[in-house]
């Protein structure tokens, strides 16, 4: 047997694989127009670029759509026949999108298994080394290092985007559109560090999912851990609200992994550390941030001079609610001048992923969601043999409040169940376990 061209073909599958969900990673990123060409479909190429390495890998691994997903996709479609009759209205981008992220969740879970959580996770650990060094840079040299990275520009920015450029693998912020792009401490101006990302929250949000998989993987086992400490790093240099809490809820599901002891000497500790982040100037801020008009002046304002808004995620919260409210069922779906602030001339874009979803979809999209995120964590704590079902789901809703839940990365969590590799890994296992005894 040609061993020697069997590794080779191995190892030419696992780069494929780490390029595989890099792609993913840097499409979650969202930073530039290229990129936003998977929901958009302004650009074929861009548009393409994830799909087509999904499909190689779909035949590599020889992946059979089980019935689970088939019943997924006749629900979906049922859903969108119906909205498609309430609004007298078809919208085929909005069916292809979701077809499209359904399906690529679907392959990349049953084809990667359980190595997707350690390949996720050593593609980020690269990415925060990238962001640290380059964000030290930028706060040292601002104006020579900015100005260098230019020349190395990737894709364009929409007018009015949040993104100044981006070169796949680190992003300027417009700090003069995003003013909470800088933090001021003890009179220090600091940029915050968006890493690949769009903005420094979604980069921490990765940050933590990174955190999150090394934690499971490891069974919370911090010694010899030099992933994590980047990664914590990485993380402080965000200055990320949703980054902080997600961070402090991982540490109390870390806690709820020890043995009592341990708890007992380190709760007080972890309960005084999370006031103090708590009570830092720009968390404080966020947490307690008056608007500076309400909603009725928001719609009239954008309705009257014709300015887009992003409203912040408790406002967006409130304004996607009436929209919930207004189609309870099945929500506006892709009929977005359903929406009642476009009805009324207004350009308002949300930004909260809970929101979002609750009027987008409606009680039946909602209740598809919630069920899938509790089935999904019980499979995560049964595959990594660890405790808090609740945690993962807890971890997905915070995530919820500020971003969308249908970014692809963020559905390989709550979707996960819709993949058989469970089974197989648990009878590998098993396999694994009976061998090792018999010896």
């Amino acid at each position: 047997m040609d061993y020697t061209g069997l590794l080779v073909k191995s190892r030419n599958i696992l780069i494929f694989e780490y390029f595989l969900v890099f792609i993913l990673i840097i499409y979650g990123g969202d930073a530039s127009d290229f990129t936003g060409a998977l929901e958009n479909w302004d650009n074929l190429i861009g548009f393409l670029l994830p799909i087509i390495p999904v499909i190689v890998l779909g035949f590599i691994k020889g992946i059979r759509f089980n019935h689970k997903f088939l019943l997924l996709l006749l629900g979906y479609t049922l859903y969108f026949v119906a909205s498609t009759i309430v609004f007298k209205e078809l919208h085929p981008r909005f069916f292809g999108i979701y077809i499209i992220k359904f399906t690529i969740v679907y392959v990349v879970m049953s084809g990667l298994g359980v190595r997707f959580f350690k390949i996720y996770e050593d593609i980020l650990y690269y990415l925060c080394i990238i962001g640290i060094t380059f964000w030290l840079i930028m706060n040292i040299v601002p104006t020579t290092f900015i100005e260098l990275l230019r020349n190395f520009e990737f894709s364009s920015q929409q007018p009015g985007a949040n993104v100044d450029f981006n070169t796949i693998i680190y992003t300027v912020n417009d700090f003069l559109l995003l003013p909470d792009s800088i933090v001021n401490i003890g009179g220090i101006k600091i940029f915050r560090n968006a890493g690949f990302a769009w903005e420094p929250g979604v980069f921490a949000s990765f940050i933590n999912l990174a955190i999150f998989f090394n934690l499971i993987r490891n069974r919370f086992k911090l010694n010899n851990n030099k992933h994590l400490w980047v990664f914590l790093v990485a993380l402080a240099s965000t200055f990320s609200t949703t980054g902080y809490s997600l961070f402090v809820l991982l540490v109390i599901f870390y806690l709820y992994n020890q043995d009592f002891v341990k708890v007992f000497w380190l709760a007080p500790i972890v309960a005084v550390s999370a006031m103090f982040v708590f009570m830092l100037p720009f968390m404080y801020e966020k947490i307690t941030y008056d608007n500076q008009w309400t909603i009725e002046e928001l719609v009239y304002r954008s309705a009257k001079y014709n300015i887009n808004y992003y409203p912040q995620r408790f406002q967006s919260l409130q304004i996607d609610f009436i929209d919930f409210l207004n189609h309870p069922l099945i929500g506006y779906g892709g009929h977005f001048p359903a929406a009642w602030t476009a009805k009324l001339g207004a350009d308002i874009a949300t930004v909260s992923g809970i929101g979002g979803l609750m009027s987008q979809f409606g009680i039946v999209g909602t209740l598809f969601f919630v069920i899938s995120l509790w089935i999904s964590s019980k499979q995560i704590i049964l595959l990594f043999n660890i405790r808090g079902t609740i945690f993962p789901i807890l971890f997905i809703l915070l995530y919820a409040v500020s971003y969308s839940v249908s970014q692809i990365l963020v559905m390989c969590v709550w979707m996960l169940f819709l993949s058989s590799f469970l089974k197989t890994e648990v009878i590998r296992r098993y396999a694994i376990h009976n061998i090792l005894n018999n010896k």
